[in-house]
């Protein structure tokens, strides 16, 4: 549709003649006919009167789009909202697994009841660094159990080598404590530059 038809179906909808279109916008009848004809186009000022008049926007009468019905607001509830934080999801995968750990024995209950259980909860309530504190608890929940399991401290330095429990446990205190030092330090090293 041109622009001189959608004048015309304007128009016409209103109910108004060529010669009460013109007397509106201060112009002659021929000059609303040559529009409506696609021989002249009105004048940029003649157009914003004519939106007004026929209650259109600018678009709409130069291009014919009609302006698009605005998008319905999803509305969700409480919970939709509390489930799609990252942090509340993590926070339940951790008390769930703190509960399963616990059928292996003293060294799940440990785990669950004192490792998980603590990180579940600093998920809710820690915003910076969250996994950092968790690795820390399981870390050193993993000291205490091996302590309180095998009668004494194990690390690197006491092991003795070969394939033994007391050398693969050694093994891990070595890797954890590397690890969680290097990742404390990378993370509060983020926290500086972070800083103004």
């Amino acid at each position: 549709m041109t622009l001189g038809e959608r004048i015309y179906a304007l128009r016409t909808a209103k109910n108004l003649s060529q010669g009460d279109l013109a007397e509106q916008l201060d112009v002659s009848r021929q000059s609303v006919s040559k529009w409506e004809t696609d021989t002249s186009v009105p004048d940029l000022d003649k157009l914003v009167k004519l939106c007004d008049l026929f209650e259109v926007s600018m678009d709409e009468l130069v291009r014919g789009e009609t302006p698009q019905a605005a998008q319905p607001v999803e509305t969700k509830t409480k919970l939709q909202r509390w489930l799609e934080n990252k942090r509340v999801i993590a926070a339940l995968i951790l008390l769930a697994l703190s509960f399963v750990v616990r059928i292996f024995g003293p060294l799940g209950i440990m785990l669950g009841t004192y490792g998980l259980l603590p990180c579940a909860i600093l998920c809710l309530v820690i915003k910076r660094h969250t996994a950092m504190w968790c690795g820390w608890i399981l870390y050193l929940v993993y000291m205490v159990t091996v302590r309180v399991l095998w009668g004494d401290w194990i690390f690197i330095w006491d092991v003795t080598g070969g394939l033994s429990i007391e050398s693969f446990l050694g093994w891990i205190s070595f890797f954890g404590l590397s690890g969680m030092i290097i990742w404390t330090v990378h993370c509060f090293s983020e926290a500086k530059e972070d800083r103004p």
